[in-house]
């Protein structure tokens, strides 16, 4: 046999091996696979876990809103007649101090002006001092609020002497108060501007009140309505809470201080009544 041949044998024989082996080595792999359909469809069905409600918790009832703190009416009231009774006493004693000097002034204590208890619960003065001519008498310029009084009075050695804010006055700044101004909260020649304030409880808001020359008491913002007041002659319907403060006085912001008849700078001859004449000696008999 030539070798030509015999390689071609020898690599036939090769080929049939390699056939029978990969055939061998795939029949198996071939079963397998085959029967695993077979045996997924054989299992029993899963059977799917029942669902089970569980009740929710009873809803716990809402908290409700902590009441607002009430305001103490009197006291609120007491205060606010302080506001009134303090501009007032300015008024008057501004008014007497014209009388007598021909002018106004700023400074409190040549006014004669003092607050009514040792416990104020108002701030009230003016914002910007005055000062006169120099040819006038020379006006302090560190007594134009109560806070300078305040002060001023700690120098004394008896506490009994000491003005002392009460909790509505002592938080209250006067020159926040600027803007409720019309002629810059303080005084000349010819008129004066002041302006009082006071906390009546115990928020932010203030109650603020204005005076002036022409005795007009202004009521700039309420701090029980958290608002300016009802204008002047606004009727009130059924509808409308009433006053919590049952104002004596006439609704609106605008009230007269005094009325005309009541106004104690007139002068005494306006009041004073005519003198009668003397009677005449009688004539001696004859």
């Amino acid at each position: 046999m030539s070798p030509r041949v015999r390689r071609a044998v020898v690599a036939a024989l090769l080929l049939l091996l390699i056939f029978f082996i990969g055939r061998a080595w795939l029949s198996p792999k071939s079963a397998s696979s085959a029967d695993a359909p077979a045996a997924e469809s054989a299992k029993p069905p899963a059977t799917e876990a029942p669902i089970v409600e569980t009740p929710s918790a009873p809803a716990r009832p809402s908290t409700p809103p902590a009441p607002e703190a009430s305001v103490d009416l009197e006291r609120a009231r007491r205060i606010r007649s302080e506001i009134k009774i303090s501009l007032s006493g300015l008024y008057a004693a501004e008014r007497a101090f014209f009388s007598e000097a021909g002018r106004y002034s700023t400074d409190l204590d040549v006014v004669g002006w003092m607050p009514t208890s040792q416990k104020p619960g108002v701030k009230l003065g003016f914002l910007h001092p005055y000062q006169p001519p120099p040819d006038e008498y020379r006006d302090r310029m560190d007594r134009c609020d109560t806070d300078q009084l305040v002060e001023a009075s700690k120098i004394y050695e008896d506490p009994g002497s000491h003005l002392i804010y009460q909790d509505s006055a002592a938080q209250v700044s006067l020159r926040s108060l600027g803007s409720y101004c019309e002629r810059n909260c303080t005084a000349d020649a010819n008129s004066f501007e002041a302006i009082a304030a006071a906390n009546l409880d115990d928020d932010d808001e203030l109650d603020v009140w204005r005076i002036n020359e022409r005795k007009e008491l202004v009521h700039l913002f309420d701090d029980l309505a958290g608002g300016p007041p009802l204008a002047t002659g606004t009727p009130t319907t059924n509808d409308e809470p009433a006053d919590p403060m049952d104002d004596p006085f006439p609704s609106g912001p605008v009230r007269d201080l005094l009325p005309e008849e009541a106004d104690p700078f007139v002068s005494p001859d306006e009041i004073m009544p005519p003198e009668e004449p003397e009677p005449a000696p009688n004539a001696p008999s004859e």
